[in-house]
């Protein structure tokens, strides 16, 4: 039974007591678990193309290879080409063969010249990344290890300028 991952479905449900185990009872599914899990992930790849330029080093309506973005941006091409294929999957380049491209959300809100560019906030969004891995810390003691507090104008002032240009967007006209 310890083979199982779900020794409890072995003891129970049996072709003769129970139907067919799979199709009658089904643990919940993990893709929530998952879905956090990655979360964290997503964003941090994020971060990492906005830093390295990624986004900026793609001209709209064209296509670029990996190897020549890596050569543009004196990255390793093995690791750029990891990094290009998470920006796929979450959507924001796409693929052709070994050609990538800006979606229209990437053209819109992570170049550095896009209408509603949000890619100064991406890095400052989440605050002092110290607070988010001591989270359970600051839970147990009600304080945090880097209270932005403490730094108004290093965490406040960074944020409210990335947040300037996409919230200014529509007022000039660049919806």
């Amino acid at each position: 039974m310890a083979d199982s991952p779900y020794p409890e479905l072995k003891k129970t449900h049996t072709m003769m007591r129970k139907g067919r185990p799979w199709r009658d009872y089904k643990p919940v599914p993990s893709g929530p678990v998952w879905a956090v899990i990655q979360g964290s992930n997503t964003y941090w790849s994020l971060v990492a193309a906005v830093e390295l330029g990624v986004f900026d080093a793609m001209t709209p309506d064209e296509e670029i290879s990996a190897a020549d973005m890596a050569e543009a941006l004196s990255v390793d091409l093995i690791a750029l080409e990891h990094l290009l294929d998470a920006m796929t999957t979450i959507g924001f380049l796409e693929q052709l063969d070994d050609l990538y491209s800006l979606t229209d959300t990437a053209i819109r809100y992570l170049r550095s010249d896009g209408a509603a560019s949000m890619k100064d906030l991406i890095a400052v969004s989440n605050g002092p990344l110290e607070n988010w891995t001591n989270l359970a810390e600051t839970i147990r003691t009600g304080k945090p290890i880097q209270p932005v507090e403490n730094d108004m104008a290093g965490f406040y002032t960074p944020l409210v300028e990335a947040t300037f240009q996409p919230s200014t967007g529509p007022q000039r006209g660049l919806v």
